[in-house]
């Protein structure tokens, strides 16, 4: 009788350990944007596509995303962000946000030099907004 016990505790135990650890399988992995640059080296003029990765973890249903391109480059396809200025897209999600790609074309400016994207995003269970994650630098030479 007693191993009986023994035997129930220990599948208790071992049932009761993988249902802990299936829960927590998101534990500590956030929502996320990750930029990517198709090249991170470009002529003055040339045109690129810039992709946002949306990464929903967890039960969020809306997010904002706003992208500061650098001065001097022009938006050429802002694939449905909202053009604040010239400068600035906004993507605002009010509901069922969800795993996606957002792309956006960009025009390189004429001087040569290193170029910094910035861009910020912040999701339903955020305390503060987080800063985009991936490629952030561009530069251009003649």
């Amino acid at each position: 009788m007693k191993r009986k016990n023994i035997v129930f505790y220990v599948f208790l135990f071992i049932g009761l350990t993988v249902l802990i650890v299936v829960a927590n399988l998101n534990f500590g992995k956030d929502s996320s944007i990750r930029r990517s640059f198709q090249k991170t080296v470009l002529k003055p003029g040339e045109i690129i596509t810039v992709t946002l990765d949306v990464s929903v973890k967890g039960d969020e249903s809306y997010y904002a995303i706003e992208e500061h391109i650098p001065v001097g480059w022009v938006v050429t396809e802002d694939a449905g962000g909202a053009t604040v200025d010239s400068n600035i897209l906004k993507w605002v999600i009010i509901q069922d946000a969800q795993d996606i790609e957002y792309t956006y074309d960009v025009q390189a400016p004429s001087q040569a030099g290193s170029y910094d994207f910035e861009g910020i995003y912040m999701f339903e269970n955020f305390n503060e907004p987080k800063t985009n994650k991936g490629d952030t630098i561009i530069n251009i030479i003649p």
